[in-house]
Order: structure tokens, then sequence, then C-alpha cells
């Protein structure tokens, strides 16, 4: 299993973006891992009849982004410092790309080899963002690797208690697994939760079968299992982190071709943007 030594972090340089680096920073140090800070800068074009980039003044924009962003990682590098201890030194990168944001992220992805992105998310959208998606929808929707998401304000604390919502599918018992070895430097308990929308739901393994599994499997670890009812689960996983003072979230989401994004929205975007901690989701691993 492949511990995570890259994240990428890409920021709109944001008061949002602010609060979401100061929880990359806590997460590259406690997985002592590198972070790189990415903008995109989008190109602007020349006023032709075929439209093409104009040239100079894309590299001023990318000049001046540079420029920001030094000040962002800066600003938020001495303020973190302020509030938390740091065990590590973090290696800390920054880059500037031109090019939408969603491809430049999937781009850097593969490129850089990253294990994790961790963004800011809205709970806010305008009629456009909700019909096409905003750019955190889409990155959450298209990139290979996993990513963590945290809600618009979200204060930064400690990880003590992680809650895993399990669909019961055939591969959950190794997922959760993953999600305990990840998210090992942070010691927490883990709260794994079914939320029953039907009596009549099929699911690929029974929430008897996932308890035995631990129990005869994983005896030492700190877990514990909750099967719950409720015709909303986005609602009713919230008020359970609410309820049990679950710090983080963490879902897996396979992934899915062009034709099942635009049928089907997922739980698992529904709480990146509606939920009231932050958000691991997890990737199957490539």
């Amino acid at each position: 299993m492949k511990n995570i030594s890259k994240i990428l972090f890409p920021t709109d340089f944001s008061e949002n973006a602010q609060n979401a680096f100061q929880h990359a920073l806590i997460f590259a140090d406690r997985l002592d891992a590198s972070l790189l800070v990415l903008h995109a800068v989008y190109p602007e074009s020349a006023p032709l009849d075929v439209p093409v980039v104009a040239v100079q003044p894309t590299l001023q924009k990318v000049e001046t982004a540079k420029e920001i962003q030094k000040q962002f990682t800066d600003y938020c590098i001495t303020k973190a410092k302020e509030k938390h201890d740091f065990e590590n030194k973090i290696n800390v990168s920054t880059n500037v790309e031109v090019g939408t944001l969603t491809n430049t992220v999937i781009d850097t992805v593969r490129k850089e080899n990253i294990d994790l992105i961790i963004l800011g998310t809205r709970s806010k959208h305008n009629i456009f963002e909700k019909i096409f998606g905003s750019a955190s929808s889409s990155i959450i929707s298209n990139a290979p690797c996993h990513i963590l998401a945290i809600p618009e304000g979200m204060s930064v604390g400690v990880i003590e208690s992680i809650g895993f919502a399990t669909d019961l599918l055939k591969t959950d018992p190794k997922h959760i697994i993953e999600a305990e070895q990840l998210l090992k430097p942070f010691r927490p308990s883990i709260k794994c939760i079914h939320i029953q929308t039907s009596k009549k739901e099929k699911t690929q393994m029974s929430f008897d079968e996932l308890v035995q599994f631990f129990k005869e499997e994983r005896p030492g670890l700190l877990i514990s299992f909750y099967q719950l009812e409720g015709l909303d689960p986005v609602q009713r996983l919230n008020k359970f982190i609410e309820t049990w003072s679950v710090d983080l979230l963490v879902m897996f989401a396979p992934h899915r071709n062009m034709w099942q994004h635009l049928i089907y929205v997922s739980n698992t975007q529904k709480m990146a943007f509606k939920g009231q901690v932050p958000l691991l989701i997890l990737r199957e691993s490539t």
C-alpha cells in the first residue's frame, strides 16, 4: 500500500484557499510529504477571427500570478507556524501553469506522481456552476488520485475520530484498512457508518459480514460500526458527524465514465460541498 509522499494544492488565492492551505500544511507535516502549490492562468486570446493565444498578455498574467502566489504561500506558512508546532520541515514548492484549472491539475497529478490533492470547496454556487459544475467539482470527479476536500470556513483542528461511509462494497474492508494506514500518523479511531435507504437495498456484502471481517482479521483495530436508516444519506451522515464528533469523513469513489458523470451525482460529490468536516475521497490505486 503506497504512502502519501506528494501532495498537490490547487489555489485561486482566495480567503477560502488560505484556510484550506492551513490544512494542507498540517497534512504535509504529519504525513512527512512534499507540498506543491499550483495556480492555473487562463490564456488571453488575440482579437482575430481564429482564436489564438495572445502570448505577451498571457506571460504578463503568469508573472503577476507568480508574485501573488509567493505572497500567498509565505503569508499562509507564517500564519500556520503561529498556531501549530510542526514536526517536520515541509518541502513546499510552487508552480503556475497556463490552461484550465481541471486539466492543469490532472496533468500535474500524472506528471508529478501526486498521491493526494487537497482543495477548498464552497457550499454556495451560482446557476452556471450548478449546471456545468465548478472547478472543484470537476477535479473531484476526474482526478486519478486521492482527494481531501476542505469545506469553506472549516477551522483547523486535530483529527482524533474519522468516519468511513460504507456502501457495503466487497472492496470496502480493503478501503477501510487503506484509510487507517494513510491516516495512521494522526492515530484516530474509526467509526464505520452505513446509511440504509431501503429495506430492499442490494449490497455486495451484508453489514454483519463487514463487522465479522474486522473481528476476525483486524481484532486490534480501534473501529466501531453503525447501521442507520435514512432516505437522505447526506443529511443522515451530517447528523451522525455532529452527534459523534467526527473530525474527518472518508468515502470511496470509483472512477466513472463521462456518461455516468452526466446522469449520476454521487453522495461523495454532495458531501464534498455540503459536509460539515473535511472529506477524504479514496480512489482506486492505479
